[in-house]
């Protein structure tokens, strides 16, 4: 329960608890929950790693930068399927820059046809 004076001020009052209908003594202060400079902080869980090892890990990371040496796709295939990253569904797909294209022609074709009837027909 919030008590709305302590809610401005930042603080909980965790006096009743009231979860399901049940009333009583709030439960017992949990582990990941930590008290800073008036608010009741939950504490990150971690899965297994302490902050100690998540510090060294991201030391390690940026001095070795492991994403700046991946090679990218090596077979024809893969380089292949790397190209088409940027297409979408929709109207960026392959099938519709190919329509696209094929439209094109057929308009520079029907405005050459356009152009030899308008000689024709003074």
């Amino acid at each position: 329960m919030i008590n709305n004076a302590a809610a401005s001020s930042g603080v909980l009052d965790l006096k009743e608890n009231k979860h399901c209908g049940e009333t009583g003594p709030s439960p017992s202060p949990l582990k990941n929950v930590e008290q800073k400079e008036g608010f009741k902080v939950l504490k990150r869980k971690t899965k297994g790693w302490s902050e100690e090892r998540r510090r060294k890990q991201a030391e390690h990371c940026r001095q070795t930068k492991p994403w700046t040496s991946t090679p990218g796709p090596q077979s024809e295939e893969g380089k292949a399927r790397a190209a088409q990253n940027a297409l979408e569904h929709g109207l960026r797909s392959a099938e519709m820059h190919e329509l696209r294209r094929l439209l094109r022609k057929h308009r520079a074709v029907l405005k050459a046809l356009n152009a030899q009837i308008d000689m024709n027909n003074p």
